[in-house]
């Protein structure tokens, strides 16, 4: 099994909890949704990028109806994939396109 497809997922932080222990129940984390971002109108998101297997797709795009609540979570969720390519320009495109940028801590 090739870990081919590169991976960005971003979640509004109410909803990060939810997202986490979802991808925890398919077997990744604890804690994958790790980066601080912020979006252009202050709210704070979480994202993350990873390599996944092709097969592992299906439970974003068709989770099981017998896990409550997946559906509406991962359509929370946004998620850009790409068949490999170049991670960090990824991640970039996706922040960008969806007015993210990493969150720095201010100075004291």
């Amino acid at each position: 099994m090739t870990f081919s497809l590169s991976v960005v997922q971003l979640c509004p932080e109410i909803h990060r909890g939810a997202a986490d222990a979802i991808a925890e129940s398919y077997g990744y984390g604890p804690g994958n949704l790790s980066v601080r971002l912020t979006h252009t109108d202050t709210s704070t998101w979480w994202g993350c990028h990873a390599w996944w297997r092709p097969e592992a797709l299906d439970i974003v795009t068709t989770p099981p109806d017998e896990v409550a609540g997946v559906a509406d979570i991962m359509a929370i969720v946004i998620t850009s994939v790409r068949e490999g390519g170049e991670p960090i320009q990824h991640w970039a495109e996706v922040l960008a396109a969806n007015g993210l940028s990493v969150y720095v801590e201010p100075e004291a």
